[in-house]
């Protein structure tokens, strides 16, 4: 969402962008790709909006927390450093 600010409000880029990251994250156990892929794709659509209210937050929080160093500048590690800092360490 970072590097991607333009796209923010489209809403089937987030989905694929929280799919790729549930797959990382490696919480749905399947056979093949194709069972792991439906799997994400049912949970996302069973939390999608919950979800993409969350996402969205959060992407607003980091900007207010950068909001003060916009004109120094700050990289995306800065910006993903912010965003990891609100979400639970596991």
């Amino acid at each position: 969402m970072i590097q991607n600010t333009a796209r923010v409000r489209d809403r089937e880029w987030i989905c694929e962008q929280l799919a790729e990251v549930a797959l990382l994250a490696g919480e749905f156990e399947a056979d093949t790709l194709a069972d792991a892929v439906q799997a994400v794709k049912t949970f996302l659509e069973t939390h999608a909006e919950e979800l993409l209210t969350a996402s969205y937050l959060l992407f607003q929080r980091v900007g207010l927390d950068l909001a003060p160093r916009a004109k120094a500048g700050f990289t995306y590690e800065d910006a993903m450093r912010s965003a990891l800092e609100y979400l639970p360490a596991v």
